[in-house]
């Protein structure tokens, strides 16, 4: 097999050469984890992110992997010696998504009506699933409904985020990360993907939106609350939050609401077909900022 891409936080773990063993294996990849706890996944799907390794064709079984496999990270190669699979890394390119650009005066404008109309969508495709019932009330568009991965302790603490995003308070926001991190099911608990959304957008878009949280004490912060409670693979994912970082589907519509420059009715298909819940809990991160400045 030909890795054709590689994100930059797999780059950090294959230059490091660091061991590694096989934590999961689902029909759309192999997730592997590395002797620091960064995860990483090996897939033929086309969609890049910091901790994905891009697959060429789909020529070999990946399930044939077990769960505790041992995994040989190189600068050249990934091996599975159990099943003498391997991966050759030989001219595979460094993915890392570009910093956005500056917002026109027309495209703030228009933000809050492209934000209502992909929550809208989001929501009506994914139904009661994850944290989807929340999405409507976080726009003002209807009462958020106790279903899914939504309970009352959840709502209190996405409550207490928005306060604390529009307060500026970092000792608030933390408290009320503090409250739900891990909530949910499966390797990135709902909450976790919620405030990985968030996350992502204070240090992608904060500075932009006039969000003024010291970037350092935030994202240090996040990281050590995430580190203590919660999944390796939620860890990853919200140290590439940090980095201003994601998964392109989640990117697409992120930077997509931002600036308008993006296939709406594509971008959200895609990002509501991530994982069980995963795109709509991140987005449920994202809407959660980007209507904290709607408070009184």
């Amino acid at each position: 097999m030909r890795a054709l891409s590689f994100g930059v936080l797999a780059q950090e773990a294959i230059l490091g050469s660091w061991p590694a063993s096989v934590i999961g294996v689902t029909s759309g990849g192999v997730f592997i984890i590395s002797k620091n706890q960064r995860v990483l996944f090996l897939t033929y799907s086309p969609f890049h992110s910091p901790s994905t390794i891009n697959l060429e064709h789909n020529l070999v079984d990946l399930r044939q992997n077990e769960n505790g496999a041992k995994v040989s990270l190189t600068r050249d190669q990934i091996r599975f010696p159990d099943t003498g699979l391997a991966v050759d890394l030989e001219g595979a390119l460094v993915w890392m998504a570009e910093p956005p650009g500056s917002l026109s005066e027309t495209q703030h404008s228009g933000i809050s009506e492209r934000l209502r109309r992909t929550v809208r969508n989001a929501a009506e495709q994914k139904g009661a699933q994850g944290l989807a019932p929340v999405l409507g009330w976080l726009v003002g568009q209807g009462e958020a409904e106790m279903t899914g991965d939504m309970t009352e302790k959840v709502f209190a603490g996405l409550i207490d985020m928005r306060i604390a995003i529009n307060s500026w308070n970092l000792a608030g926001f933390f408290k009320a990360a503090g409250q739900i991190i891990g909530h949910g099911r499966g390797l990135t608990p709902a909450a976790d993907d919620c405030i990985a959304g968030v996350i992502l957008t204070l240090n992608r878009w904060g500075a932009q939106m006039k969000y003024y949280f010291d970037p350092h004490v935030l994202n240090a912060g996040i990281l050590e609350l995430a580190r203590a409670k919660t999944t390796s693979l939620s860890v990853t994912i919200i140290e590439a939050a940090v980095m201003g970082q994601g998964d392109e589907r989640i990117l697409r519509v992120l930077d997509g609401i931002m600036d308008g420059n993006y296939n709406e009715s594509v971008a959200i298909q895609n990002l509501v077909r991530m994982g069980h819940s995963s795109g709509v809990d991140t987005l449920a991160g994202i809407t959660l900022v980007l209507t904290a400045g709607q408070l009184p």
